[in-house]
């Protein structure tokens, strides 16, 4: 019986810097089943938010 793959994982993200924690949180999201639906949100709140 072949063993299950792994689920692929985002790679680490330096939550000690600048926006660290945005990073990580948006790479396991775009890993997610959700991906549209993130960028989807990421697009609009771009498209919505002043210069």
């Amino acid at each position: 019986m072949r063993a299950a793959p792994k689920p692929r994982c985002p790679p680490r993200s330096p939550v000690s810097v600048r926006y660290g924690l945005l990073h990580a949180q948006l790479a396991l999201a775009l890993s997610s089943h959700d991906r549209d639906a993130v960028l989807a949100m990421l697009v609009q709140l771009l498209a919505d938010s002043p210069r």
